[in-house]
Protein backbone atom coordinates (compact mmCIF):
# COMPACT_ATOMS: atom_id res chain seq x y z
CA UNK A 1 0.00 0.00 0.00
CA UNK A 2 1.34 3.45 -0.90
CA UNK A 3 1.25 6.06 1.82
CA UNK A 4 -0.62 9.33 1.48
CA UNK A 5 1.28 12.62 1.06
CA UNK A 6 2.66 13.87 4.35
CA UNK A 7 1.18 17.32 3.73
CA UNK A 8 -2.36 16.02 3.22
CA UNK A 9 -4.66 17.87 5.65
CA UNK A 10 -5.51 15.92 8.79
CA UNK A 11 -9.24 16.05 8.12
CA UNK A 12 -8.71 14.45 4.71
CA UNK A 13 -6.57 11.67 6.19
CA UNK A 14 -9.21 10.90 8.80
CA UNK A 15 -11.91 10.93 6.13
CA UNK A 16 -10.01 8.48 3.94
CA UNK A 17 -9.70 6.12 6.89
CA UNK A 18 -13.42 6.58 7.68
CA UNK A 19 -12.61 7.36 11.30
CA UNK A 20 -15.55 8.43 13.44
CA UNK A 21 -14.78 11.21 15.92
CA UNK A 22 -17.03 11.29 18.99
CA UNK A 23 -17.42 13.37 22.14
CA UNK A 24 -18.32 10.22 24.07
CA UNK A 25 -15.47 7.88 24.96
CA UNK A 26 -15.68 4.87 22.65
CA UNK A 27 -14.24 2.58 25.31
CA UNK A 28 -17.30 3.25 27.49
CA UNK A 29 -19.99 2.85 24.83
CA UNK A 30 -22.73 0.28 25.33
CA UNK A 31 -23.56 -2.61 23.04
CA UNK A 32 -26.47 -0.66 21.56
CA UNK A 33 -24.34 2.45 20.92
CA UNK A 34 -21.52 0.45 19.32
CA UNK A 35 -23.94 -1.37 17.06
CA UNK A 36 -25.57 1.89 16.00
CA UNK A 37 -22.36 3.80 15.27
CA UNK A 38 -20.25 1.02 13.72
CA UNK A 39 -22.88 -1.11 12.02
CA UNK A 40 -21.89 -3.11 8.96
CA UNK A 41 -24.63 -5.29 7.51
CA UNK A 42 -25.98 -7.32 10.38
CA UNK A 43 -22.71 -7.14 12.27
CA UNK A 44 -20.00 -4.73 13.41
CA UNK A 45 -17.41 -2.89 11.29
CA UNK A 46 -14.51 -3.93 13.50
CA UNK A 47 -11.79 -2.24 11.43
CA UNK A 48 -13.55 1.11 11.56
CA UNK A 49 -14.23 0.68 15.26
CA UNK A 50 -10.58 -0.17 16.00
CA UNK A 51 -9.27 2.78 13.97
CA UNK A 52 -11.69 5.18 15.63
CA UNK A 53 -10.81 3.89 19.11
CA UNK A 54 -7.07 4.17 18.48
CA UNK A 55 -7.42 7.71 17.13
CA UNK A 56 -9.59 8.79 20.05
CA UNK A 57 -7.15 7.28 22.55
CA UNK A 58 -4.31 9.16 20.86
CA UNK A 59 -6.19 12.47 21.20
CA UNK A 60 -7.02 11.69 24.84
CA UNK A 61 -3.34 11.00 25.52
CA UNK A 62 -2.37 14.30 23.91
CA UNK A 63 -4.91 16.12 26.08
CA UNK A 64 -3.68 14.42 29.25
CA UNK A 65 -7.03 12.70 29.80
CA UNK A 66 -5.54 9.24 29.38
CA UNK A 67 -2.30 7.96 30.89
CA UNK A 68 0.39 6.45 28.62
CA UNK A 69 0.36 2.67 28.28
CA UNK A 70 3.46 1.31 30.02
CA UNK A 71 3.21 -2.14 28.48
CA UNK A 72 3.58 -3.43 24.94
CA UNK A 73 1.04 -3.27 22.14
CA UNK A 74 -0.52 -6.53 23.29
CA UNK A 75 -1.17 -4.88 26.66
CA UNK A 76 -3.09 -2.16 24.82
CA UNK A 77 -5.12 -4.85 23.06
CA UNK A 78 -6.17 -6.44 26.35
CA UNK A 79 -6.77 -3.14 28.09
CA UNK A 80 -8.59 -1.07 25.47
CA UNK A 81 -9.53 -2.95 22.29
CA UNK A 82 -10.59 -6.46 23.22
CA UNK A 83 -13.15 -5.33 25.89
CA UNK A 84 -14.87 -3.04 23.37
CA UNK A 85 -15.05 -5.75 20.71
CA UNK A 86 -16.54 -8.21 23.20
CA UNK A 87 -19.05 -5.64 24.41
CA UNK A 88 -20.08 -5.00 20.81
CA UNK A 89 -20.27 -8.77 20.24
CA UNK A 90 -17.97 -8.57 17.26
CA UNK A 91 -17.68 -11.81 15.32
CA UNK A 92 -14.56 -13.74 16.46
CA UNK A 93 -13.58 -10.80 18.68
CA UNK A 94 -10.74 -12.72 20.34
CA UNK A 95 -9.06 -13.19 16.94
CA UNK A 96 -8.95 -9.49 16.01
CA UNK A 97 -5.49 -8.77 17.48
CA UNK A 98 -3.86 -8.94 14.04
CA UNK A 99 -6.51 -6.57 12.72
CA UNK A 100 -5.54 -4.06 15.42
CA UNK A 101 -1.85 -4.40 14.47
CA UNK A 102 -2.73 -3.78 10.82
CA UNK A 103 -4.71 -0.65 11.67
CA UNK A 104 -1.89 0.69 13.83
CA UNK A 105 0.57 0.11 10.98
CA UNK A 106 -1.75 1.82 8.52
CA UNK A 107 -2.15 4.89 10.74
CA UNK A 108 1.55 5.17 11.61
CA UNK A 109 3.35 4.21 8.41
CA UNK A 110 0.95 5.25 5.66
CA UNK A 111 -1.16 8.09 7.07
CA UNK A 112 1.39 9.60 9.49
CA UNK A 113 -1.21 10.29 12.16
CA UNK A 114 1.09 9.67 15.15
CA UNK A 115 4.03 7.64 16.43
CA UNK A 116 3.87 4.42 18.43
CA UNK A 117 5.90 6.15 21.12
CA UNK A 118 3.04 8.62 21.61
CA UNK A 119 1.19 5.78 23.34
CA UNK A 120 4.11 5.06 25.69
CA UNK A 121 4.51 1.49 24.44
CA UNK A 122 7.46 -0.51 25.73
CA UNK A 123 10.28 -1.01 23.23
CA UNK A 124 11.02 -4.68 23.76
CA UNK A 125 14.04 -4.59 21.46
CA UNK A 126 15.87 -1.79 23.28
CA UNK A 127 18.34 -4.19 24.92
CA UNK A 128 19.34 -5.53 21.51
CA UNK A 129 20.92 -2.36 20.12
CA UNK A 130 23.78 0.00 20.94
CA UNK A 131 24.54 3.35 19.39
CA UNK A 132 27.98 3.86 17.95
CA UNK A 133 30.52 5.63 20.13
CA UNK A 134 33.19 6.49 17.55
CA UNK A 135 31.67 5.50 14.21
CA UNK A 136 27.89 5.87 14.59
CA UNK A 137 27.44 6.24 10.81
CA UNK A 138 28.30 2.56 10.37
CA UNK A 139 25.40 0.21 11.17
CA UNK A 140 25.71 -3.55 11.67
CA UNK A 141 22.25 -5.11 11.65
CA UNK A 142 21.59 -8.79 12.41
CA UNK A 143 18.39 -10.67 11.67
CA UNK A 144 18.66 -12.96 14.70
CA UNK A 145 18.75 -12.02 18.40
CA UNK A 146 21.24 -14.86 18.86
CA UNK A 147 23.81 -12.77 17.00
CA UNK A 148 23.75 -9.95 19.55
CA UNK A 149 26.85 -11.18 21.43
CA UNK A 150 28.66 -11.00 18.07
CA UNK A 151 27.31 -7.48 17.55
CA UNK A 152 28.53 -6.54 21.04
CA UNK A 153 32.05 -7.67 20.13
CA UNK A 154 31.89 -5.57 16.96
CA UNK A 155 30.63 -2.60 18.96
CA UNK A 156 33.52 -2.99 21.43
CA UNK A 157 36.17 -3.07 18.72
CA UNK A 158 34.83 -0.68 16.11
CA UNK A 159 32.54 1.76 17.95
CA UNK A 160 29.78 1.31 15.36
CA UNK A 161 26.00 1.23 15.78
CA UNK A 162 24.63 -2.30 16.18
CA UNK A 163 21.09 -3.73 16.15
CA UNK A 164 19.60 -7.20 16.40
CA UNK A 165 16.12 -7.23 14.87
CA UNK A 166 14.72 -10.57 16.03
CA UNK A 167 13.19 -11.33 12.64
CA UNK A 168 11.18 -8.86 10.58
CA UNK A 169 11.96 -5.38 11.94
CA UNK A 170 9.48 -3.79 14.33
CA UNK A 171 8.23 -0.33 13.32
CA UNK A 172 7.97 0.56 17.01
CA UNK A 173 11.63 -0.35 17.67
CA UNK A 174 12.83 1.42 14.52
CA UNK A 175 10.92 4.50 15.65
CA UNK A 176 12.60 4.52 19.07
CA UNK A 177 15.97 3.82 17.46
CA UNK A 178 15.71 6.84 15.16
CA UNK A 179 14.69 9.05 18.06
CA UNK A 180 17.75 7.90 20.02
CA UNK A 181 19.98 8.67 17.03
CA UNK A 182 18.45 12.12 16.68
CA UNK A 183 18.86 12.88 20.39
CA UNK A 184 22.59 12.09 20.24
CA UNK A 185 23.06 14.80 17.64
CA UNK A 186 23.72 12.29 14.87
CA UNK A 187 20.71 13.58 13.00
CA UNK A 188 18.55 11.92 10.41
CA UNK A 189 20.25 13.17 7.26
CA UNK A 190 23.75 11.70 7.59
CA UNK A 191 25.08 9.12 5.16
CA UNK A 192 24.89 5.60 6.60
CA UNK A 193 26.50 2.34 5.49
CA UNK A 194 24.65 -0.70 6.82
CA UNK A 195 26.25 -4.14 7.02
CA UNK A 196 23.56 -6.81 7.28
CA UNK A 197 23.92 -10.26 8.84
CA UNK A 198 20.83 -11.95 7.40
CA UNK A 199 20.15 -15.27 5.71
CA UNK A 200 21.05 -15.34 2.03
CA UNK A 201 17.51 -16.00 0.88
CA UNK A 202 14.39 -14.02 -0.08
CA UNK A 203 13.31 -13.71 3.58
CA UNK A 204 16.66 -12.25 4.62
CA UNK A 205 16.55 -9.88 1.67
CA UNK A 206 13.05 -8.73 2.68
CA UNK A 207 14.13 -8.13 6.28
CA UNK A 208 16.92 -5.80 5.18
CA UNK A 209 14.71 -4.01 2.66
CA UNK A 210 11.93 -3.53 5.20
CA UNK A 211 14.35 -2.05 7.71
CA UNK A 212 15.34 0.61 5.17
CA UNK A 213 11.70 1.21 4.19
CA UNK A 214 10.76 1.74 7.83
CA UNK A 215 13.60 4.20 8.31
CA UNK A 216 12.44 6.19 5.30
CA UNK A 217 8.79 6.22 6.33
CA UNK A 218 9.74 7.29 9.83
CA UNK A 219 11.71 10.27 8.61
CA UNK A 220 15.29 9.24 7.84
CA UNK A 221 16.48 11.54 5.02
CA UNK A 222 20.14 10.65 4.49
CA UNK A 223 21.71 8.25 1.95
CA UNK A 224 21.45 4.57 2.93
CA UNK A 225 23.73 1.97 1.41
CA UNK A 226 23.70 -1.76 2.07
CA UNK A 227 26.35 -4.49 2.28
CA UNK A 228 25.48 -8.14 2.99
CA UNK A 229 28.16 -9.84 5.04
CA UNK A 230 26.64 -13.29 4.50
CA UNK A 231 27.17 -13.90 0.81
CA UNK A 232 28.34 -16.90 -1.23
CA UNK A 233 31.32 -14.97 -2.58
CA UNK A 234 32.68 -14.83 0.97
CA UNK A 235 32.40 -18.62 1.51
CA UNK A 236 34.33 -21.63 0.33
CA UNK A 237 32.87 -24.16 -2.08
CA UNK A 238 32.79 -26.68 0.76
CA UNK A 239 30.84 -24.28 3.00
CA UNK A 240 28.30 -23.71 0.27
CA UNK A 241 27.86 -27.38 -0.45
CA UNK A 242 27.44 -28.34 3.20
CA UNK A 243 25.13 -25.47 4.16
CA UNK A 244 22.92 -24.82 1.14
CA UNK A 245 19.21 -25.40 1.40
CA UNK A 246 16.72 -25.51 -1.44
CA UNK A 247 14.17 -22.73 -1.72
CA UNK A 248 10.73 -23.79 -2.83
CA UNK A 249 9.50 -21.62 -5.69
CA UNK A 250 5.70 -21.53 -5.79
CA UNK A 251 3.31 -19.45 -7.82
CA UNK A 252 2.73 -17.25 -4.78
CA UNK A 253 6.47 -16.68 -4.19
CA UNK A 254 7.84 -16.69 -7.73
CA UNK A 255 7.89 -12.89 -8.04
CA UNK A 256 9.56 -12.46 -4.65
CA UNK A 257 12.21 -15.09 -5.40
CA UNK A 258 12.79 -13.63 -8.85
CA UNK A 259 13.38 -10.18 -7.41
CA UNK A 260 15.89 -11.59 -4.95
CA UNK A 261 17.74 -13.50 -7.66
CA UNK A 262 17.95 -10.39 -9.84
CA UNK A 263 19.26 -8.34 -6.92
CA UNK A 264 21.71 -10.84 -5.44
CA UNK A 265 22.61 -13.09 -8.33
CA UNK A 266 22.86 -10.70 -11.24
CA UNK A 267 20.14 -12.52 -13.14
CA UNK A 268 21.58 -15.97 -12.47
CA UNK A 269 20.56 -18.40 -9.82
CA UNK A 270 22.34 -17.73 -6.54
CA UNK A 271 25.99 -18.22 -5.65
CA UNK A 272 27.45 -18.53 -9.08
CA UNK A 273 26.13 -21.88 -10.25
CA UNK A 274 25.91 -20.26 -13.65
CA UNK A 275 22.50 -21.55 -14.64
CA UNK A 276 19.45 -19.57 -15.61
CA UNK A 277 17.14 -22.41 -14.67
CA UNK A 278 17.06 -25.18 -12.13
CA UNK A 279 17.00 -25.31 -8.31
CA UNK A 280 17.36 -22.17 -6.23
CA UNK A 281 19.39 -22.39 -3.04
CA UNK A 282 19.87 -20.23 0.02
CA UNK A 283 22.40 -20.06 2.83
CA UNK A 284 21.72 -19.51 6.54
CA UNK A 285 23.64 -16.67 8.18
CA UNK A 286 25.00 -19.19 10.69
CA UNK A 287 26.90 -20.93 7.89
CA UNK A 288 29.65 -18.38 8.52
CA UNK A 289 31.52 -18.57 11.83
CA UNK A 290 31.57 -15.42 13.95
CA UNK A 291 35.31 -14.89 13.49
CA UNK A 292 34.76 -15.13 9.72
CA UNK A 293 32.04 -12.48 9.88
CA UNK A 294 34.21 -10.17 12.00
CA UNK A 295 37.12 -10.67 9.60
CA UNK A 296 35.01 -9.86 6.55
CA UNK A 297 33.51 -6.83 8.27
CA UNK A 298 36.94 -5.54 9.34
CA UNK A 299 38.22 -5.84 5.79
CA UNK A 300 35.23 -4.11 4.21
CA UNK A 301 34.71 -1.33 6.74
CA UNK A 302 38.25 -0.03 7.23
CA UNK A 303 38.09 2.78 4.67
CA UNK A 304 34.72 3.99 5.99
CA UNK A 305 35.76 4.39 9.65
CA UNK A 306 36.20 7.90 11.01
CA UNK A 307 38.07 6.44 13.99
CA UNK A 308 40.31 3.39 13.31
CA UNK A 309 39.61 0.18 15.21
CA UNK A 310 42.84 0.26 17.22
CA UNK A 311 42.02 3.79 18.39
CA UNK A 312 38.48 2.69 19.37
CA UNK A 313 39.89 -0.15 21.50
CA UNK A 314 42.44 2.20 23.06
CA UNK A 315 39.73 4.70 23.99
CA UNK A 316 37.55 1.95 25.45
CA UNK A 317 40.36 0.50 27.58
CA UNK A 318 41.41 3.97 28.71
CA UNK A 319 37.83 4.67 29.75
CA UNK A 320 37.70 1.44 31.76
CA UNK A 321 41.02 2.25 33.46
CA UNK A 322 39.87 5.75 34.41
CA UNK A 323 36.61 4.33 35.77
CA UNK A 324 38.48 1.73 37.86
CA UNK A 325 40.84 4.37 39.28
CA UNK A 326 37.88 6.57 40.19
CA UNK A 327 36.27 3.68 42.08
CA UNK A 328 39.51 3.05 43.98
CA UNK A 329 39.77 6.73 44.91
CA UNK A 330 36.16 6.96 46.08
CA UNK A 331 36.40 3.81 48.19
CA UNK A 332 39.63 4.93 49.85
CA UNK A 333 38.32 8.34 50.76
CA UNK A 334 34.61 7.79 51.31
CA UNK A 335 34.12 4.09 51.93
CA UNK A 336 35.54 1.02 53.60
CA UNK A 337 38.35 0.28 51.13
CA UNK A 338 40.40 -2.83 51.84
Amino acid sequence: MSEVPRNLPLAERLARLKIIELDEEIFALSYTQLRKLFKKGSGLDTNRLIKSLIWQDYTLLQQGQLKPFRGNIRSYWYRRVKPVLFRGRAKEAAKKYDAMISQFSLMVQHYYLFHYRDFGFLDENQQHRRLGTANPHIFVVAEKVGHFPLLSDIWDNFGVTVLSLGGMPSVLSTEYFLRELDHTGFGLDAEVITYFIVDFDPAGYSIAENFFKQMRRLGYRGPLSRVDLVHPERMSAEQLELNKFRIAVKASTKSRVGKWIAEQGGGLHPYGIGKKSGPVYGIQADAMAWDELIGVFAELVTESLDVPSDRVVEQRLTGKLISALQQVFLRRHFGDYR
